[in-house]
């Protein structure tokens, strides 16, 4: 009888340390499952992390864009202006021109000398 007691005293305590097993099982399952939560976790956080870096390569990307589009309208602004610099140029020519003609114009109204057959201006001029 007392052989029988041991083997069942041994028996509950393999029994004990069996349940102490399947304890520790259940613990480390879900230790697993924490560890498989925390790296779809870091996972996640990568991919925002990158989703940032990209929302700021994008906004960069705008700045660009605007500041392109204002270079554009200046070179058009430049562009006008520079039209309207060869038509002022070609009015001053054109101006000098006319003075130019006035001038002849004048001249050749001028009374004419008898004797050297000049106009009194030329006189001026030459004399």
């Amino acid at each position: 009888m007392r052989s029988d007691a041991k083997r069942c005293e041994a028996m509950r305590s393999d029994a004990k340390r069996c349940e102490a097993m399947r304890s520790d099982a259940k613990r480390c399952e879900a230790m697993r499952s924490d560890a498989k939560r925390c790296e779809a976790m870091r996972s996640d956080a990568k991919r925002c992390e990158a989703m940032r870096s990209d929302a700021k390569r994008c906004e960069a990307m705008r700045s660009d864009a605007k500041r392109c589009e204002a270079m554009r309208s200046d070179a058009k602004r430049c562009e006008a202006m520079r039209s309207d610099a060869k038509r002022c140029e070609a009015m001053r020519s054109d101006a000098k021109r006319c003075e130019a003609m006035r001038s002849d114009a004048k001249r050749c109204e001028a009374p004419w000398h008898p004797v050297c057959g000049m106009s009194s201006v030329l006189r001026r001029q030459y004399l």
